[in-house]
């Protein structure tokens, strides 16, 4: 699967988990409980290796997921304050052992995706009954004659025009081992994919390595750094779907001139765009960045007292250029006639960063009393910017002068900084008596 969250759909009771659309890049959303909001977020707070991410779970290498833990009742996520209203999903990413032989791992698999189920529309012949239908409950002149329709038949079925068959491939490589003082884990993953409408495809790889050190008996030092890059090529799939739906399917393709048809016969809307133009013509580039790296020096003080100090860093870059040519089909002015090229390209950077200290105090009393007490400061800091440009006015459609500096009109950009930081102290006694009674605070 693309991203994690497709691997939790059905298996948690009370977690929602939707996928986005059709695109091979989309993701998923998780919705803990139902929505908690009318205008805010609804999604959960995500934490991975104990980083509270900003990017979710959309660029996580399923093969690198140890466990999974949702919290999903107020009582548990409390201890992450009001950022833990939607729930958390807590992920434990895989790590080597100690004194464990060297083992390495392959795995790969493809698949195909199809649409389950497609809206029907109308023939080409119910198309010009139905318009002609139309304009005789108003007492206009009929637009089709009779010998156009019985010359019909299925006609143009735009919603397999725009559609294919996608594809998805994955190949996952891991090592682990590790000796006495010293425990590693290296991880690749390469996932490639098309979607299900047509000019579509994404492809991403994650990278992680960890290692885990024993400096002492009782001192413990641990690093991992993760580096996730994916590129998409996408269309205005949300187009494309509406007027795939709606286009008249007594149109074909294209025309005699081999250019694509617009709607131009009487009775049709001529102000509607040809599907494919959307899908073939219009380009949406993305790209993703991220660096996820987690450092930790932990201390078993005395036998039952344990203090932990980490730090994270999280980099996250996100790119996309949108390009729609300058092209002519069907009558001027119109919205198939589009004589000037335009680009959009928009850009969001921001580094998260985390340091955290956890005194941790477990007692077992008689082999039936459990007691943990925990206490702790944490402090997380996100800097991020925003920045935006378009331009009109290119020479051509030239994909070697797709960039801003290549247009000489509409000349717009836009920009913005943020930035935040959140400052915590924590505490938390959980009573346990044989397992069965629990109690906590």
């Amino acid at each position: 699967t693309v991203g994690i969250g497709q691997n939790l759909q059905g298996k948690l009771a009370g977690v929602q988990v939707i996928q986005n659309d059709g695109t091979p890049y989309s993701g998923t959303q998780i919705k803990i409980r139902g929505t908690g909001s009318f205008g805010a977020s609804s999604n959960p707070l995500v934490v991975i290796d104990g980083m509270i991410t900003n990017d979710g779970l959309s660029n996580l290498n399923p093969n690198d997921v140890e466990n999974i833990t949702v919290l999903k009742d107020a009582a548990s996520a409390a201890i992450y304050g009001s950022r833990g209203a939607n729930g958390v999903v807590i992920v434990t990413t895989k790590k080597g052992s100690f004194e464990s032989p060297m083992r390495v791992n392959f795995s790969s698999y493809a698949g195909l995706d199809q649409i389950r189920y497609k809206i029907p529309t109308l023939t080409a012949k119910q198309y010009a009954i139905q318009v002609n239908d139309y304009y005789g409950a108003a007492n206009l002149p009929v637009p089709f004659s009779q010998e156009e329709i019985d010359s019909y038949g299925q006609g143009t079925n735009w919603v397999d025009e725009i559609t294919q068959s996608g594809m998805k491939q994955n190949y996952s490589l891991s090592i682990y081992g590790g000796t006495k003082n010293n425990a590693y884990a290296v991880t690749a993953n390469y996932f490639n994919g098309k979607g299900v409408l047509k000019n579509t495809d994404f492809q991403r790889g994650n990278v992680k390595i960890s290692n885990d050190t024993r400096i002492l008996p009782n001192l413990k030092l641990g690093l991992s750094l993760s580096v996730n890059y994916g590129v998409s090529n996408n269309t205005d799939w949300g187009q494309a779907i509406d007027r795939a739906l709606i286009f008249p399917s007594t149109e074909p393709v294209y025309d005699e001139n081999g250019d694509y048809s617009a709607a131009i016969h009487n009775g049709e809307p001529v102000t509607m765009l040809n599907p494919l133009i959307a899908v073939n013509l219009w380009k949406y580039h993305q790209t993703w960045k991220k660096l996820l790296g987690t450092t930790y020096l932990e201390w078993n003080i005395l036998k039952d007292l344990k203090f932990k100090t980490s730090f994270n860093a999280e980099y996250y870059g996100w790119n996309q250029d949108r390009f729609i040519p300058a092209y002519t089909f069907g009558p001027k002015g119109l919205i198939g006639d589009h004589p000037i090229a335009e680009l959009y390209e928009d850009g969001n950077e921001n580094i998260n960063w985390e340091f955290d200290n956890i005194l941790t105090y477990s007692k077992l009393i008689n082999s039936v009393h459990n007691l943990t007490v925990m206490a702790g400061y944490t402090y997380q800091e996100t800097n991020g910017s925003n920045l935006s440009a378009s331009r009109n006015g290119f020479l051509n459609n030239d994909p070697n002068i797709q960039v801003i500096n290549a247009g000489s009109s509409n000349i717009n950009n836009g920009g913005s900084k943020y930035s935040w930081g959140i400052q915590s102290y924590l505490g938390r006694i959980n009573y346990a008596y044989k397992d069965k009674y629990l109690l906590s605070s």
